[in-house]
């Protein structure tokens, strides 16, 4: 009579069956979490946004991503002369993808969500959260294919549209437009390639679907949200902006704000709360990251929110900004005409493409009556 095989105990198992195991166990959950190792990769690694270090880096993920999809649309085997090596790693190809998909993704959420103000950027974050949840539902499942060649395209659009301006030096329709030009022309290249590779028409039109349809797609809602002035103006992005009584330069090259506004009031960036006397002007200071060697022109759009018509625009002026400083370009405008109310600045592009914005109060000051009366708090920057 033959004895039941018993497994030895845990205890005395190898480290590596221990690991084996573990993965065996927790292989669904893969994924999931290969995708949320590249978000921490990305937080810990990610400098600023023009280094060519972080370009590079993202411009492999692209090619590694858009590799990987190629395997595994054509559902392309490796030689079995390849190196043992090679195929150890090759059952890890999905896991892969999502660490890459990943990193790119997790990348372009910190930029969107630095150059816009939060109700932009939070918007997008919640799209990119939408997509993390979706690539683990069975219905999405279904359709691997299309859903991942989707996050592709996205992961592309999103990578075109902030290197396109870093090497013109520019933001505005023409780059949106090369970057989108950009990533069709990828798309419509690679799709010409696995064409060539598999010519039955049946196969033809599977690659229809799963490539050519989900490009189309992302494509058109990035096109939209861009006409909607919904997607952030990376690669600018604002560091700093306050409310302010004075702003001047001085000889050294720095700033001398100056405000109101007590210590205990540390939420405020300077006079966020503005009791104004006749003749004061209300100073707007910011400071925009944008790359080196960029070179264009922003404006600060002034809002007064009225009790009938809500906001209303109330001036927006025109201001050149140049890039290549880590703590941003320094700059302010000057409003001399205003009413008592609620007020914002608008920190935009000069399409409309809000990059942030700060909210204050106007109202008479009723303690002094005299200019030189008043004591301001003095702020270097």
């Amino acid at each position: 009579m033959e004895l039941p095989r018993l497994d030895p105990p845990s205890e005395s198992r190898p480290l590596w069956v221990k690991a084996h195991q573990l993965w065996q166990k927790n292989e669904r959950y893969l994924a999931a979490e290969f995708f949320l190792a590249g978000f921490i990769f990305d937080i810990a690694t990610l400098s600023r946004i023009d280094e060519w270090l972080t370009i590079l880096q993202q411009g492999v993920f692209i090619f590694l991503a858009l590799a990987l999809l190629c395997i595994k649309t054509l559902n392309w085997e490796m030689p079995s002369t390849w190196p043992r090596l090679f195929h150890r790693a090759w059952g890890y190809q999905i896991e892969a993808l999502h660490f890459v998909f990943g990193s790119l993704l997790s990348a372009f959420t910190l930029f969107y969500f630095k150059s816009s103000s939060i109700f932009v950027s939070f918007a997008f974050l919640l799209i990119l959260l939408a997509l993390l949840v979706a690539n683990e539902l069975q219905r999405f499942q279904r359709l691997e294919l299309p859903f991942k060649w989707g996050l592709f395209v996205l992961c592309l659009v999103s990578f075109t549209s902030y290197v396109v301006p870093i090497l013109l030096g520019f933001i505005g329709v023409t780059t949106f437009l090369i970057s989108v030009t950009l990533t069709i022309g990828v798309v419509g290249l690679t799709f010409r390639w696995l064409v060539r590779r598999s010519p039955d028409p049946a196969m033809v039109k599977l690659l229809r679907k799963n490539v050519l349809l989900p490009t189309a797609a992302v494509t058109a809602f990035f096109v939209a949200a861009y006409l909607l002035n919904l997607v952030p103006p990376v690669p600018l992005s604002l560091k700093f902006v306050g409310i302010y009584h004075q702003v001047s330069r001085t000889g050294d090259g720095t700033y001398e704000l100056q405000h109101e506004n007590p210590w205990w009031r540390f939420w405020h960036t300077g006079d966020q709360d503005f009791r104004s006397l006749s003749g004061d002007k209300i100073y707007c200071y910011f400071r925009l990251f944008s790359p080196g060697g960029f070179k264009d022109e922003i404006r600060l759009h002034w809002l007064l929110k009225e009790p009938r018509s809500g906001w209303t625009t109330q001036d927006k002026i025109p201001l050149k900004v140049l890039g290549g400083r880590d703590e941003g370009y320094r700059g302010f405008g000057a409003k001399a005409n205003f009413s008592p109310g609620q007020w914002r600045v608008q920190v935009e592009t000069t399409e409309g493409r809000e990059i942030g914005r700060i909210y204050f109060t106007v109202s008479p000051n009723t303690e002094v009556t005299e200019p030189l009366d008043r004591q301001f708090e003095l702020e270097i920057q």
